[in-house]
């Protein structure tokens, strides 16, 4: 914390502190944990985001754990499960009062800033030691908890061209501590001297983007790619003083990028990709002008520390411009892997042939091909899996979930897009949605269907398959009041 030490480094609407403050909050979290003889362990984090989380999730780090977000939200038996698969038995609450939910063997301790000084001995830790958790989302089966690494995050967030990371950036640390893009929102400034500044009160609007860009002087946005979209159809001007825009998540929009290009000329549009299993982003572009005006807009190339290749099904390798194959990620970003998953592990993360030089590399299960000048153009995913606001669903697995609901005869999930967000809606061969929509209270939040629509029999194809195209009525909205379906 050193040169940065007077500078501001953490501040949310009831609290600011600089360097030296943080750090000293940081290091009492983690003598607490380190007096416990606490040490390479999963320790949860919940609550509100704010400073205090920021003072936890360092303190975390500094202990030589690595930590995880805690969604008390979430239903307890499904909590219960993944903090029981990553051996989490801690957990920093960082609101005001501890959350009424009880899970078996897992305490809630309350997180308070203590920023006076105090001496801790911190235990050296190497680059491949596990900084946090991020379970993957979409799988109703067994937990897919991704394990990242120091290296990873310093690699993301040091030393790069898609970024000038430094003390002049400040970020808006505003998503779910669960999505990896948080990961590049508050390591990208704590790590660089910069400033993170902390949404509190729930999604960010415009409204609140231009208050924080007003009163904290927020230059670096990270929006996934829907509510970018949204922010450019809602409030195109709310934009206006953000330096450095990142997006992604989802395949950008080139008739919204071409309006925010045209709006923003000084602003930095960068679309980036990339899986949690390599750490936030593989590749990042600096979008130009000659994108948006294309069919689509590049992903581009791989970021300082990793390396991309494309390879074909038979795992050869995809060179040639205009060829599909799946990327293959290499380098300082790759996690660990999948906790206690060792047959995930060794479908996922490979040894293979990258330019004459055996590496591990992870299966990304994306889709890409190379244009003429040699930047990645993002095609689609190899399974059934589809992504949203950022986090992958399996439909497949979803769709078997409530097929075995009773009164549920079959089920079709569909990706539906309206005014540029993504939305996934539920058509129910049943009488009533009441069965669907309580047993999707049991799935995470993510998982959950926005809308349903029940029928009496689901439109085929000459071929006699469900031809889903047409299970969604066209011009048929999703509203978030939408009333309980009966089949029709």
């Amino acid at each position: 914390m050193g040169k940065h030490a007077s500078s501001l480094a953490a501040v949310d609407e009831h609290i600011s502190l600089n360097y030296q403050q943080l750090g000293c909050a940081a290091r009492n979290v983690s003598k607490t944990l380190i007096n416990d003889d606490v040490f390479d362990e999963c320790v949860g984090i919940s609550g509100p985001p704010s400073v205090r989380t920021l003072a936890a999730l360092l303190g975390v780090v500094l202990s030589g754990n690595h930590y995880l977000y805690v969604d008390v939200s979430q239903p307890a038996d499904w909590l219960g499960d993944h903090l029981r698969h990553v051996g989490c038995r801690r957990v920093l609450h960082c609101g005001d009062t501890l959350p009424d939910i009880v899970l078996a063997g897992v305490a809630f301790l309350p997180v308070t800033l203590d920023t006076r000084e105090s001496a801790v001995a911190l235990p050296e830790l190497s680059a491949q030691h596990a900084a946090y958790i991020n379970f993957s989302s979409g799988s109703t089966g067994q937990p897919k908890a991704i394990v990242c690494t120091h290296a990873g995050v310093t690699r993301l967030c040091q030393q790069q061209d898609f970024l000038p990371f430094g003390a002049a950036l400040t970020f808006l640390f505003h998503s779910p501590l669960s999505f990896d893009a948080a990961t590049l929102e508050i390591w990208g400034a704590l790590l660089n001297g910069g400033c993170c500044v902390v949404n509190a009160g729930g999604m960010l609007t415009p409204e609140k983007l231009r208050a924080h860009i007003r009163q904290r002087g927020v230059n670096t946005l990270w929006l996934t790619a829907s509510l970018f979209n949204t922010f450019v159809d809602v409030d195109l001007a709310c934009l206006s003083g953000i330096q450095h825009l990142l997006t992604g998540g989802d395949a950008l929009s080139t008739s919204h990028v071409r309006r925010a290009l045209a709006a923003h000329k000084a602003t930095r549009f960068i679309n980036g990709y990339g899986p949690t299993e390599n750490t936030t982003f593989t590749c990042c572009h600096v979008i130009r002008p000659q994108d948006a005006a294309a069919q689509d807009i590049p992903i581009g190339r791989a970021i300082n520390g990793t390396e991309v290749g494309l390879y074909d099904a038979a795992g050869a390798p995809v060179t040639c411009a205009g060829e599909t194959g799946e990327i293959y990620a290499f380098g300082a970003g790759l996690a660990r892997g999948y906790h206690r998953s060792p047959d995930r592990n060794a479908r996922a993360f490979v040894t293979v042939e990258l330019r004459g030089r055996r590496m591990r590399a992870y299966r990304t299960g994306d889709l890409a091909r190379y244009d003429d000048d040699g930047y990645l153009h993002f095609v689609g995913r190899v399974d059934s899996q589809v992504k949203i606001n950022g986090y992958r669903l399996n439909l497949a697995a979803l769709e078997a979930y409530f097929r075995q609901v009773n009164a549920i005869q079959d089920c079709a999930l569909l990706v539906v897009e309206q005014q540029g967000s993504k939305r996934l809606v539920a058509v129910l061969l049943a009488q009533d949605d009441g069965p669907a929509r309580d047993a999707a209270l049991a799935l995470a939040s993510w998982e959950r269907p926005g809308a349903y629509l029940c029928l009496r029999r689901f439109p085929l194809t000459p071929h006699g398959k469900t031809d889903r195209r047409r299970c969604w009525p066209s011009g048929r909205r999703i509203n978030a009041g939408i009333p309980r379906s009966r089949s029709r």
